[in-house]
């Protein structure tokens, strides 16, 4: 079970299933809402797992970012990625996914990239068949976007011309962008430059504890009174993303936990509630109290749930790996 994750935490689990029985209930284990407040570049930074997720169990090694200048050796370096564990996960630009919600119309193999264009962002993929002139792809990722438009899950073969087009490098990366990619596994990772073909490949662990660098607010009903107070239209799909995988949390919880409905209740509505208090603002309608109430809703339920979850090992509080260290940049 994956629907409803996230496109980088939905690919995730259908990489671990190899290496693990149920990925899905480490990631739902794993869910959390911390938020980095002094950030390099301004802005805010948003950690959603309190596992490092890119660590495979059993000594199994850990996925890291790897980068090209070139198609020709993106595509070498994936398929030796593939030969070695036979799979392998790319980083896609949404915009030209030909199964995307709400696909850029003059996107194709031979269209100019558009250089203004932001509507594309960082989208896994998995990859776990190769055969003459075809890759065999998998996207898990299945979801009402918050820009309207429902998602629906992909899987088959695209030609090489295909593949290559949809790996296509965001360049430049936005700075929320690369944040969610640094993210994607809950705890800060190195990034390849920007303009560079993207993938991740299975490395040998990684010694010493994961860290978060910097200022976090780790505890949720905090991090979310932060977030509430600092709604920015770039941290949208951020939020959006923070309900998605609480939301998927809570539906792992919903037969054995007291508080589970009011839960993915209050976390369905607040994608809904952000971006009608945003839109609104746009027309010069403030709806700040909707933006204070639906997070104080959050802030208390979590607040509420915290013992219950711990007891049930869900939460910060059950994660021996997150450490925050002052004074450092990513």
């Amino acid at each position: 079970m994956s629907g409803g994750l996230s496109c980088y935490t939905g690919n995730l689990v259908a990489y671990l299933e190899r290496h693990e029985p149920d990925p899905a209930e480490r990631v739902a284990r794993s869910i959390r809402v911390a938020v980095r407040t002094d950030a390099p570049g301004g802005g805010l930074a948003i950690s959603h797992h309190a596992q490092p997720l890119q660590r495979l169990p059993d000594g199994g090694g850990e996925l890291r970012y790897q980068g090209a200048a070139d198609r020709a050796t993106a595509l070498r370096e994936i398929e030796a990625e593939l030969d070695a564990h036979q799979q392998a996960l790319v980083v896609a630009d949404s915009a030209l996914l030909p199964w995307s919600a709400a696909p850029d119309p003059d996107s194709a193999p031979d269209a100019a990239p558009d250089a203004d264009s932001d509507a594309g962002a960082p989208h896994y993929l998995l990859v776990n068949d190769r055969k003459s002139g075809y890759w065999h792809v998998i996207d898990r990722f299945a979801a009402l976007l918050p820009g309207g438009g429902e998602q629906q899950p992909f899987g088959g073969w695209l030609t090489d011309e295909e593949f290559a087009w949809l790996l296509r490098p965001l360049d430049p990366l936005p700075l929320q962008q690369r944040r969610r990619n640094e993210h994607a596994f809950g705890f800060p990772v190195p990034i390849p430059p920007d303009g560079r073909y993207q993938w991740l490949a299975r490395v040998p662990d990684q010694e010493g504890p994961a860290v978060l660098p910097g200022q976090w607010l780790t505890d949720p009903s905090e991090a979310l009174d932060h977030l509430g107070q600092n709604v920015a239209e770039e941290l949208l799909e951020d939020i959006w993303a923070v309900a998605q995988h609480h939301i998927f949390r809570y539906g792992h919880l919903a037969d054995d936990l007291d508080g589970a409905d009011e839960a993915l209740a209050a976390w369905g509505e607040l994608p809904r509630a952000v971006r009608f208090a945003h839109e609104s603002a746009k027309r010069g309608r403030s709806r700040d109290s909707l933006l204070k109430a639906a997070f104080d809703r959050l802030a208390r339920i979590e607040d509420d749930l915290r013992e219950p979850l711990a007891a049930r090992g869900y939460g910060v509080e059950h994660s021996d790996q997150m450490i925050t260290s002052k004074g450092e940049e990513t």
